[in-house]
């Protein structure tokens, strides 16, 4: 009750600006290259609209003010985050399920490797818009199990903008942009202290967009260092809010993306569209962790190191000895990863009648391809006092990993709209998918493979006006995912891996479908704009990453069987006179496992004979069931707006407790607050404060094993949320 409370309390503060939504937008994109669009009051789903404001970009308005969204944290740092709608995600990390897609001007940005997305790689300053497509929708191909994000980067500017801002925990942050008619750039860079310790990042982001003709060629450079130290002992947090468990944990990512996309208009009734694309990607991880190993217990190893009942050798295939004061009660787990993702994408969208009814009938085909290749090693190391690791330059041979993969997804897709009346929009959508993946192990055979996969996903759906400020939609649809290199490469439960570092033999694993079925209403007075959702998704074959192995994020993928995903979006933006905008969203969720099964769990406190048993109805970890969100602004004079936003999120199951035997991680409640001071001319002081009242709580959890850390039989892990900051700056225009 508290939660809904303090949310209403929003309402009647000031905060910043709130997003902005469809309702204000006339037309959202059919397909992920779609340039002409449909009327939204013809859409069969909750399609919902993010645009650019002059206060804050799309990215904060997707999380702070959309609902179903919601985020989590296992890195606890920036650009890290899991993204999570409908309770389905996409995530930065090999080991998360990923169930959404992801499209910058309908150039698909889920990475051949795992199907994760770098966030840290998006130039989230030249980001325009995002459209949020519920539900399995089959015409944005593979991973569009919950929904598909599609943005659309800016392509012009009439004027120059520069941003400047710096706050707690030394972050500082430098944002450009200028354009033309028919051209646009941006750069912007951001560097981050860390809140807690060992945490340092930095990102910058190149973009730039021009029209030649018909057609429009983009560019988009990317390079960070990001270092997020993950979770930590409930305990140790007690002692410390910003301490780390083990250090360093740092991923590199250096990315270039060309892609051009042309529109041509023939006639009065045929659109031919087009993309191409090419993009290239590296990733270097360096992760101090604790070690498995341990000296020999046989007596004829004696002063040898083992791993369980295996002698370890180095690379020179010499067993390792323990000298004197050697404990290599850490490691250092490094990672390379080269990712090269190509394709291109032709539609025809014809406007036509069919018995005098007006048609429209896109229809198309598109190749995605994909270069991966990874190499990992593991060096003993050894604890210093702060618990970050030193090298002993000794790397062990059972550790290392050369896997090269190739992917290749051939599609063919159709969607027919059909105007039954004018006021009753039928939608009919289907596409085909042919996957192939094939696996190269460069040191053994083990991980060798080829696997191919055939889906055919349709849907379909029906939008009816009943007035002109009030419409009904409904939708039933098909989609699905292919198991990926990483999720083949790291599937046998004797064997779990300990991502993103080591991966073991090559057991086939099942595609997954979902079945989605969603309708609603939509509307809209002289000054609010709303709209209602149900919605229900069941998944066959889903797979998740089980956590089975002796530590912290060591285990393995698995199709678990039959999931159900189903609850109610509510949504609602407005005015109250000329100077209150506000906005509020609600989002239920039930997330279930629908078929039972037995998963490994060595570190839960709860296990029997270290396995779980999840019952049928068991809720998904990380998933909360009540997510709402509230913004409000006031412009209390000319010179200065006043405002807060407020998110409340339910409790949630830790990952690895898919039994829903250990306590949640709590609700929480953070507020936002902000204050826009105009200082003349066409420059604006922005002071922004996050978390406004220090909430302490945590976004993730999961459960490790802390003893030959700490000396204490620690198993609760969790990443705490960043406490208050401050930040001061000055945005200008030119």
């Amino acid at each position: 009750m508290r939660l809904f409370l303090c949310l209403a309390l929003c309402l009647t503060l000031a905060a910043d600006e709130p997003p902005q939504h469809t309702a204000t937008v006339d037309v959202v994109g059919v397909t992920p290259i779609d340039g002409i669009g449909l009327d939204r009051a013809k859409f069969p789903t909750n399609v919902q609209r993010i645009t650019r404001t002059d206060e804050r970009d799309v990215a904060e308005s997707l999380v702070r003010g959309t609902a179903g969204v919601d985020v989590n944290d296992p890195q606890g740092g920036p650009l890290q985050s899991d993204l999570h709608f409908r309770g389905f995600s996409v995530s930065p990390l090999l080991g998360a399920p990923e169930g959404l897609a992801i499209f910058q001007d309908g150039v698909r940005l889920n990475e051949p490797f795992g199907d994760t997305i770098s966030w840290s790689t998006i130039p989230s300053s030249a980001i325009d818009s995002i459209d949020i497509m519920p539900g399995a929708n089959p015409v944005f191909g593979l991973n569009a199990l919950g929904g598909a994000l599609t943005m659309r980067t800016r392509s012009s500017a009439d004027e120059t903008t520069a941003l400047l801002r710096g706050g707690s925990f030394g972050r500082m942050e430098a944002e450009l942009a200028t354009g033309g008619a028919r051209w646009f750039a941006s750069v912007a860079h951001l560097r981050d202290g860390g809140w807690r310790d060992f945490s340092p990042s930095d990102a910058t982001h190149l973009f730039g967009s021009a029209r030649f003709g018909s057609s429009d060629v983009r560019l988009t450079l990317a390079r960070a260092t990001l270092t997020g130290n993950g979770a930590a002992p409930l305990e140790l947090l007690a002692e410390d809010r910003a301490a780390v468990f083990t250090h360093p944990d740092e991923t590199r990512h250096e990315m270039a993306m060309l892609s051009t996309a042309h529109q041509r208009v023939l006639g009065d009734s045929l659109v031919v569209e087009g993309t191409a694309y090419a993009r290239r990607t590296r990733t270097r991880t360096f992760n101090g962790d604790d070690s498995p190993y341990e000296p020999c217990d046989d007596p004829d190893a004696a002063g040898l190191l083992c791993l369980e009942d295996d002698v370890v050798l180095d690379l020179a295939g010499a067993p390792v000895a323990l000298r004197p004061g050697d404990e290599f009660d850490a490691t250092n787990n490094r990672s390379r990863l080269a990712q090269t993702a190509f394709g291109a994408a032709l539609q025809l969208d014809r406007s036509g009648a069919i018995r005098s009814l007006a048609n429209r009938l896109i229809a198309g085909a598109s190749i995605d391809g994909g270069l991966a290749r990874f190499q990992s090693s593991t060096e003993l190391a050894e604890l210093d006092d702060d618990r970050g690791t030193s090298g002993s330059g000794i790397v062990t041979a059972e550790s290392l990993v050369e896997l090269h993969t190739r992917s290749t997804t051939l599609s063919a897709f159709a969607a027919d709209i059909l105007t039954v009346t004018p006021r009753l929009t039928i939608t009919a959508t289907a596409r085909l998918n042919h996957v192939r993946l094939w696996l190269d192990d460069r040191i053994d055979t083990a991980l060798d493979g080829e696997h191919a996969f055939t889906q055919l996903h349709p849907s379909l759906g029906a939008a009816f006006v009943l007035s002109p400020r009030l419409g009904f939609f409904a939708n039933a649809g098909l989609g699905g995912r292919t198991p990926t290199p990483v999720e083949l490469s790291c599937a046998d439960p004797e064997d779990p891996c300990r991502l993103p570092n080591a991966f073991v033999s090559d057991p086939p694993l099942q595609a997954v479908t979902a079945r989605t079925f969603e309708a609603g209403l939509r509307g809209a007075t002289a000054s609010v704009t709303w709209s209602a959702a149900v919605h229900r998704s069941t998944s066959e074959d889903d797979l998740l990453f089980i956590s089975s192995g002796p530590l912290r994020g060591e285990g393995h993928f698995a199709n678990v069987g039959t999931t159900r995903r189903q609850g109610v979006e509510l949504a609602a933006d407005g005015r109250a006179g000329t100077r209150i905008r506000w906005s509020a969203s609600y989002a239920f969720l039930d997330a279930t496992f629908v078929t039972p099964f037995v998963v490994a769990a060595p570190n839960h406190p709860d296990a029997t004979n270290d396995e779980v048993a999840v019952e049928a109805g068991d809720r998904l970890p990380l998933v909360p069931r009540h997510v709402a969100k509230a913004n409000a602004s006031v412009q209390l004079t000319p010179r200065f707006r006043l405002g807060a936003t407020v998110r409340a999120t339910s409790e949630q199951y830790l990952r690895g407790d898919e039994g829903n035997l250990a306590e949640p991680l709590p609700s929480y409640v953070v507020t936002d607050a902000r204050l826009d001071v105009a200082l003349g001319g066409r420059a604006m002081l922005v002071i922004e404060t996050r978390n406004l009242f220090d909430a302490d709580y945590a976004t993730f959890g999961m459960f490790g094993d802390a003893e030959d850390v700490l000396g204490e039989d620690y198993r609760r892990f969790v990443t705490p949320a960043a406490p208050r900051s401050v930040n001061v700056g000055v945005q200008l225009r030119f």
